[in-house]
Formats: structure tokens, sequence, C-alpha cells
């Protein structure tokens, strides 16, 4: 569903903001000759075949762009997407901006409580820069969010996205009309979808049986997580350089300017808001599960655990990553999930490390000797880890 949201400057808006709406408005100042209106698109990144409509949902959606000419940004918001009802993936909007050249980008879409409060019309870059979030313990649905820094108020406030990005603003063809380019002089194709990336990871757990007879209960009893990240940043840190730069494209063959895939995160910059983990082991297992016979192949797993994470930077890469993850060198960082079968074995796996818009299927095979496991990422193809079976009883676990 496309929603476009507008808006508007009135001569009464020139005069004071608060003679705006009370959910959007614009600081003006100096109101220059090159000022106009960009119409773009932000989009919400997720796995749609998978993602639930939550995921994708965008609510609310402030955007922020700085320049080194004026004191206070350009501002725009919309509390009330789509009347409250969100629009699904894809907001269109229509943003006015005081001027042309380098401008400096963030979005912030369904923030919790603890950070709307922040997000006013003038709200500094640095505080936008260096927004923080938190849980309490890995989370079933957006209703169990922290809406206070301490988690002791939760609600749903839909799912946290956000994205920092620097472009250039030019003026397009039409009277008043701006557009964006990641370059200078209309250079690098013009932008015409900004992304939204999910400030929280996706595990999904899935088991399956192998070669057991039909008669044979295979059961997962209790399932357990624990070294999971408790915070973070909110939007992320990107690791741009000449080699990979934000934007591709721009040429002959494609005139629109897309988002590079191979962008990658800042890592060391991401880990130094990756302060608090939950080093005591948590259920992520509702009840005891059954695996019915039908769930015969890795093809056809059964899942039985959805749940959502901060980003941990910590941990080994999976095949196909182009990007190594944080050391552990304190020994407590790297995520792991106890499985404990009905029979009574108990098997403890490592993660690899999982960034924010991640979506991390566990795919777990049962045998009467063994439990395996493989990873898969929605995108990337799927790898089966060389790791120890290591099928014992740890102290102190539940």
């Amino acid at each position: 569903m496309l929603r476009t949201a507008v808006l508007f400057f009135t001569a009464a808006c020139a005069l004071g903001l608060a003679s705006c709406g009370k959910d959007s408005g614009i600081w003006q100042e100096d109101w220059r000759e090159d000022s106009g209106i960009l119409k773009v698109s932000v989009s919400s990144i997720a796995e749609t075949n998978a993602s639930t409509d939550e995921e994708k949902l965008i609510r609310k959606l402030y955007i922020y762009a700085y320049d080194d000419v004026h004191a206070n940004p350009d501002f725009f918001c919309d509390t009330l997407v789509n009347n409250g009802n969100g629009a699904q993936g894809t907001l269109r909007v229509e943003m006015a901006i005081n001027g042309t050249g380098k401008k400096r980008f963030y979005m912030v879409a369904n923030p919790p409580h603890y950070v709307q409060k922040l997000l006013t019309t003038t709200c500094p870059e640095g505080t936008l820069s260096n927004l923080g979030m938190t849980i309490v313990r890995p989370m079933e649905s957006m209703g169990e969010l922290p809406q206070t820094e301490d988690g002791s108020v939760t609600g749903n406030s839909g799912f946290p996205m956000a994205n920092y990005m620097e472009a250039y603003v030019s003026e397009g063809e039409k009277d008043k009309e701006l557009v964006l380019h990641p370059e200078e002089n209309q250079a690098g194709g013009r932008i015409m979808s900004i992304p939204l990336f999910r400030s929280l990871a996706k595990i999904s757990v899935l088991v399956w049986r192998e070669n057991c007879e039909d008669d044979e209960v295979v059961a997962v009893k209790r399932m357990s997580l624990f070294n999971y990240t408790l915070n973070g940043f909110l939007g992320p840190k990107w690791d741009i350089s000449d080699d990979c730069p934000v934007w591709v494209g721009g040429d002959a063959s494609s005139p629109i300017a897309s988002w590079n895939p191979s962008l990658t995160l800042n890592l060391e910059e991401m880990v130094e808001r990756e302060t608090r983990v939950g080093t005591e082991a948590v259920e992520v297992l509702e009840k005891p599960a059954v695996i019915t016979p039908e769930h015969n192949s890795k093809d056809n797993p059964q899942l039985i655990s959805d749940f959502y994470l901060c980003q941990n930077s910590y941990g080994e890469a999976m095949q196909g990553e182009t990007q190594q993850g944080m050391p552990d060198t304190v020994g407590n960082r790297i995520t792991k999930l106890v499985v404990e079968l009905e029979d009574g074995r108990i098997s403890e796996i490592p993660l690899p490390y999982l960034l924010r818009n991640d979506h991390l299927k566990i795919r777990i095979s049962v045998t009467d000797q063994r439990i395996e496991a493989d990873f898969h990422k929605w995108q990337l193809e799927e790898v089966s880890p060389e790791w120890d079976d290591g099928v014992w009883r740890p102290e102190n676990i539940f």
C-alpha cells in the first residue's frame, strides 16, 4: 500500500512552529530561493515472504536534513501515517527543504516513547546520531518493546527502524521541485527511494526429524538463550569508502541510484553502544513442542519459536558473508542457544553474529544419535557450520 504524506507551508507557519500541526512542522530560517519540495519514497527493508506485517509497517516517521549553512534542520514527521493505520512497506513523502547542496539525512520510524520524546523539530544532530534502544529480554512481539529506558513500561509503538545517509539536493525541472542525487551536479543517478532498516534482528528456530520412525516421539522440552545483547544504536553506522559507496547505478543502463547491497556496518562503532549483555539464560520456548512425523526433512521443518533481539556484533561470520564479527575476547558475548529434548539430551549451539535487519533461521535436525543445526539468513544461502554436537548437561543453565 502506497501512502503519500505531505507537509505544507503557510504564511502562518513561517511566523512560528506553534502555528503548524502538533505532529508535523519544519524550522524556517532565511528561506532561500532555491528551496522547494522534495518528493521521495521511504521503504522498510524486510524479508517480504516471511516477515509479519508489523515488521514492515511504517506507523510513524521522522526525517531530518542537516547542512553546514543552517543552524536548524529541515524537519518532517507524520505520527499518524494513513490515519493511524500505517503504510505497509512504502511511504511516499513530500518534504520541504531549505536550500540545495549537500545534506545529511536521518530517518527514524516507529520509535519507542523514550526516543520519540527526543525527536523535536530542532533535535541536535549529535542526539540523532547517538540514539539508542534497549530491551530487557528476547521479545516474541512488539507488544513487549520497552517504552522506557529501564524497561519498566512496555507497549507496541511499532517495529523500530532507522537509517542515515548523505545526499545532494538540487533543483528539478518543475517549479519548486527538488531532487536527490548521491553526488554533486546531479551525478550518480537520481535517488527515488530511501531504505529504512529494522533496528532489531529476528531469530526463528525450526526442527525436523531425521531418519525417525513415525511412532517415535521427538519433542523439544525447553529452549533457552544466553549472552544476548540488551542495547544498541537505534540507527546503523555504515562502513563507507570509495570502494564501497552508499549508492550504486546512475549510469546509462541504470539512471536510478540504488542502495548498495554490499554496504556493511561499521561494527567497531556499533559495539560502542552494545554494552549490556544477558548472561542469565532465558526461555524462548513458550511450551514443549512435539515434532510431528510430516516434518521429516530440512525443506519442511516445524517452526517452534520466533523472537526478536538487539544486534550482537560479536561472533563468527557465516559462510558467504564478507564481513567478520567482532572477537569475543571476554568470553561472554557470543550468543548461545541451549536445546533440551524430552529424552534428556541437551545441546548448546553457538550462534553467528547477528545484525539489525537480519532474519536468522536455525534449523535443527534430531536423530536418535545426534542433534545438528544449520543456519540460514534470508539474504544469504544456507550454510551448515562445522560445530561439535556437544550433547551434555551444562551446570546452572536452567
